[in-house]
Order: C-alpha cells, then sequence, then structure tokens
C-alpha cells in the first residue's frame, strides 16, 4: 500500500474566527460582478444559514459601480472599433446595427448587484463616507498602512479600513476581510479586529469548516452545565438587537 507523504497530509480547514465578512471591491470584479457567480450564490447560502454576516461600505459600492460602467464602456469602444470594420456591410444590410445603450447597462447591472448585495445577502452597509477626514490623514502623514508605500494614496480604501475598524471597536468584534490588496492587507494586519483573508472561496471554506473533536467536546460541556437552560432562557427573553435564532427539531414552523 503506498502510504501518503508527510507534506501532502490533509489538514482540517481553520473555521472562520468570525462570522462577519467584508469583501473588498477586487473580489466582485473578479467574480465579474454577477450575483449568479457559484461563489455568490454559495456565500448567500452561508448568509441565509447565520453562518456568515456580508459588511460593505457606501465607498465600496461607489468603487463597484465605477469598475462595472468602466468594463461596459471599453465593451462598447471594442464594438465602435468592430463596427468600422464592417462599415461596407452597412451599405448592403443598412438596417443592421451593432451597439447597446452602455449608460443603461451599467446602471442596470449595478443595480442588480446592489440588491443581490443588500436584499438577499442582507449586508450591512457601513457609511466610510462619515468617517472624519482627520483621521484618515493621521494616518496617511503618518506613513501608516495603507499609506506606507512610496507615493501611496489609497483614500478610498483609508476611509474603508478606518469604517471597519471602528465599527469593531465599538461591537467588541472582529471581522475578515477578504482582500490580495497589498496596501490594503496591511492595513489590515496591523489592526488586532481585522483579520486578512486572500479570497472568497477561503471564506466559503472556513464557514463550513468542522468545529473538531475538541469544539464538539466543549459544546457538549457547556450543554452539560446545570446552569445552561436557565442562561439560555433568560437570554432568550432578553431584548436583543440583531440576533436570530435558528431552530432544528421537530415542530413545524409556527409552533416553535
Amino acid at each position: 500500500m503506498v502510504q501518503q507523504s508527510p507534506g501532502k497530509q490533509h489538514r482540517p480547514t481553520v473555521p472562520l474566527a468570525s462570522r462577519h465578512v467584508f469583501l473588498d471591491t477586487q473580489v466582485y470584479r473578479a467574480l465579474g460582478h454577477n450575483p449568479d457567480n457559484r461563489a455568490m450564490t454559495l456565500l448567500k447560502e452561508q448568509v441565509t444559514s447565520h453562518r456568515v454576516v456580508l459588511h460593505t461600505t457606501d465607498i465600496t459600492l461607489l468603487e463597484v459601480r465605477r469598475q462595472i460602467r468602466e468594463r461596459v464602456f471599453a465593451r462598447r469602444r471594442d464594438l465602435s472599433d468592430i463596427e468600422k470594420d464592417l462599415a461596407p456591410w452597412r451599405k448592403l444590410a443598412p438596417k443592421s446595427e451593432i451597439g447597446f445603450d452602455a449608460e443603461a447597462l451599467s446602471t442596470e447591472l449595478f443595480q442588480r448587484l446592489e440588491r443581490f448585495l443588500r436584499h438577499e445577502c442582507k449586508a450591512e452597509i457601513h457609511s466610510a463616507l462619515a468617517v472624519a477626514p482627520a483621521v484618515v490623514f493621521a494616518t496617511y502623514f503618518d506613513r501608516k498602512p495603507p499609506f506606507d508605500g512610496e507615493n501611496s494614496k489609497e483614500f478610498p480604501d483609508g476611509f474603508v479600513v478606518e469604517a471597519l475598524r471602528q465599527w469593531c471597536r465599538v461591537q467588541s468584534n472582529q471581522m475578515h476581510v477578504v482582500t490580495q490588496d497589498k496596501a490594503m492587507t496591511r492595513a489590515v494586519s496591523a489592526d488586532e479586529g481585522l483579520l486578512a483573508l486572500k479570497d472568497i472561496h477561503e471564506v466559503l471554506a472556513r464557514a463550513v469548516a468542522y468545529l473538531g473533536e475538541n469544539g464538539e467536546a466543549a459544546a457538549k460541556e457547556v450543554l452539560a452545565k446545570p446552569a445552561f437552560d436557565s442562561s439560555l432562557e433568560a437570554a432568550l427573553r432578553s431584548p436583543t438587537k440583531e440576533l436570530g435564532y435558528v431552530y432544528v427539531g421537530d415542530l413545524v414552523e409556527g409552533e416553535a
């Protein structure tokens, strides 16, 4: 029997350290800004299953809208070049036409993606535009990430990162930031509340990662404690914000 070499042994995927996930603009661009992309539909499933809470910012949405518009207008220019090559044919078929309304198409594509994020993924949208400019400029003048590169002027990223930092501090929570941008990764790594991941596929793998024997043992230990039932009942009865309950049992909907 052939034994697997130590270097190729399977290592269990590490679960997400936090359910809260922010996707950088390059993630949406890599997926074609398409809500029907398989990775996007899987992300929606993780949101629906309460394994992931998606976050974005107003600046991120503005950047995504710009990217979509530039992409559509670039394709229209390509079609214009093709149209010139087909000019001789136009004389033979004058009613035929190649073209589209780039402005209307780019608007429709962005609105479709925005609806997907806002309504289907229930994304929490942070107002990065409301971040005090003095805070971001202090980071810029001190040459701290994402402004630590030569001639770096990553102001949109600076406002976005600061908005995410402030949320983590207020909520006493952490957030995964999915980006391959080097400057933004350095900025994320400099804050203990932010956790850098490289791509959405890592998020999806970690979201469904098995707790492992230690995690299962810890869960069983908590459930076995005498005060668990009363503590759970008190938590369920207490007023809470932005908290959803998932029931798995034999009772039909409405009876639970």
